[in-house]
């Protein structure tokens, strides 16, 4: 389709410049990870995200909130939330008014030595 653009690869240091220019990113997870950092990325850029319902992924992305979680590996499932956003109109708009700004690594750590002093 016409509508779709695939970039292929590009710098670390563009991500925000790719991230404005998207209408949406999808993340197709095929197996458990780490929260990849392009989610943290697009909230901070508040970039509608529809992505694979993994742990990880969907403690970051929270369905009909801030993004779209579908079944990894079905394609089907995937199909119909980029359907979602084409027809239910003001959904991307506000996926990306919910989009939460990634906590500085700094507050992250205050919360982790938070959690250990309690349990001391």
């Amino acid at each position: 389709s016409d509508a779709i653009e695939f970039c292929g690869t590009f710098h670390n240091s563009k991500i925000g410049e790719v991230l404005d220019n998207l209408d949406v990113l999808v993340v197709p997870s095929l197996w458990y990870e780490n929260t990849p950092l392009v989610v943290y990325s697009a909230q901070a850029a508040h970039c509608p995200i529809v992505a694979s319902n993994f742990p990880g992924i969907s403690e970051v992305i929270r369905d009909q909130v801030n993004g779209l979680l579908f079944e990894a590996g079905n394609a089907e499932a995937l199909a119909k939330q980029l359907m979602r956003l084409i027809n239910e109109s003001g959904l991307a708009e506000r996926l990306s008014a919910n989009s939460q700004k990634p906590k500085s690594t700094a507050l992250y750590v205050d919360e982790l030595l938070s959690i250990w002093e309690g349990r001391k």
